[in-house]
């Protein structure tokens, strides 16, 4: 599932309106959406920036911390993009520059 209003409205009312609960509340709700928690804390803190409200701090602390930077944005490139190739030699290189 992506991250939507729906989310971020789920949130709001688990929270009861209340920006101090919401820190509680994304967990719980990341976790009844199969969706992951500190994706979901950066949408609300950016939904909440449009209100003058800066939520960052917060969002920051929900961050999973458990994994490699490097590795994670690997993953994702390879999963997105896909690796077609004219030569073998550009995907010689690619392949060395992302391993």
């Amino acid at each position: 599932m992506r991250i939507n209003e729906e989310l971020a409205e789920a949130c709001v009312i688990g929270a009861r309106k209340s920006v101090e609960r919401l820190k509680r509340v994304v967990p719980d709700v990341a976790a009844e959406y199969g969706v992951s928690v500190g994706s979901l804390a950066n949408y609300l803190a950016f939904r909440l920036s449009w209100q003058g409200i800066n939520w960052w701090g917060a969002a920051a602390n929900l961050q999973a911390t458990d994994g490699d930077p490097w590795t994670i944005a690997r993953d994702v490139f390879v999963e997105r993009f896909p690796l077609k190739f004219e030569n073998d030699v550009d995907r010689q290189l690619l392949d060395r520059a992302l391993h």
